[in-house]
């Protein structure tokens, strides 16, 4: 596809509603709109066209599921494409995606929310998929963690991060890459300067770097843009991808006063977004701003392009 945009959950979402109110607009000139997470509830209580939805953690599509449970049906289902890494195309077994991709699978946030377990969970999501969410691609992926952890895995001798990086976007298993490796020299200047310089509580971004046998992702101090969502855009094919509500800075769209941890998570933005810069000639991909400065500190990394002027009906 030509334009995706990248829907995140920070506050630029919010102050840009009556924009991606627009959408429907934009639609027959081939702009596509990815949502991560639960942003995707502003969407559907909005009312608000979208393409595509993905998420991670289980707990930030709880009111998702519920929504598209008691609106929809088998008659009826939901228009857009759920990219689900719960198939078989993704971790081998459940125990490889809870251990080496991330999930939340403390049994009490299910509970809370009508589910006996994770397990449970995920059975209710493939069951929405089947019956009620129009279309399901899975996403087939391995994570950096997963490589590292097994000795015979055929990545495991690539350099994935620097001199073997287009081994991310085309390789023999054809799976897409999520996650990266242990953070460098460079990185690691990075945390240390922004602890120096910052209270930062129980060295908040310190808690899963380089990490192979704590569950989640290797590194949790890599924001979900590159962990995540930059390698579900690409898989989707887009040439030229527009960025909003990755905002490393202020509140999310659904409580612009919850700010806990969005900076200490994007602190080396730079450091991975660098990266994704140069693998253009791998991925195909031409990576943009479409928040604006005020609500986004990824403006000093990435060419800004208008929204409004994305989603109008007669500019480029």
């Amino acid at each position: 596809m030509d334009k995706l945009l990248l829907v995140g959950t920070g506050s630029s979402v919010f102050h840009n509603k009556d924009i991606l109110k627009k959408y429907s607009e934009a639609k027959g000139r081939g702009v596509k709109i990815l949502c991560y997470s639960n942003s995707v509830e502003m969407f559907l209580e909005e009312g608000i066209d979208f393409d595509y939805w993905f998420f991670i953690d289980p707990t930030s599509a709880f009111k998702a599921i519920k929504f598209i449970n008691e609106n929809f049906s088998q008659e009826n289902k939901a228009p857009f494409t759920l990219i689900s890494p719960y198939g078989k195309l993704g971790m081998p077994t459940d125990d490889d995606r809870k251990q080496f991709f991330g999930v939340n699978d403390i049994d009490d946030c299910y509970e809370l929310h009508g589910y006996k377990t994770y397990d449970d969970f995920i059975e209710e999501v493939n069951n929405l998929a089947k019956y009620k969410i129009k279309k399901t691609i899975e996403i087939p992926f391995i994570t950096q963690k997963f490589i590292h952890n097994t000795k015979d895995h055929s990545l495991r001798r690539f350099d994935l991060d620097n001199k073997d990086a287009k081994v991310r976007f085309k390789n023999d298993l054809n799976k897409s890459v999520m996650g990266s490796a242990e953070v460098g020299t460079q990185g690691m200047e990075i945390i240390k300067d922004y602890h120096k310089n910052n209270k930062v509580k129980e060295a908040f971004i310190y808690r899963y770097i380089n990490q192979p046998n704590v569950y989640g992702m290797m590194n949790m101090c890599e924001n979900k843009l590159t962990m995540c969502a930059l390698p579900v855009s690409q898989f989707l094919g887009a040439k030229n991808l527009y960025i909003l509500g990755f905002d490393g800075q202020g509140g999310r769209w659904d409580n612009l006063d919850d700010d806990a941890g969005v900076s200490e998570d994007s602190v080396l933005n730079e450091y991975y977004l660098a990266r994704w810069k140069k693998w253009k000639r791998y991925s195909g991909m031409q990576i943009y701003s479409s928040a604006q400065e005020e609500y986004t500190n990824l403006n000093n990394i990435l060419t800004y392009r208008r929204l409004d002027k994305l989603l109008a009906k007669r500019s480029n």
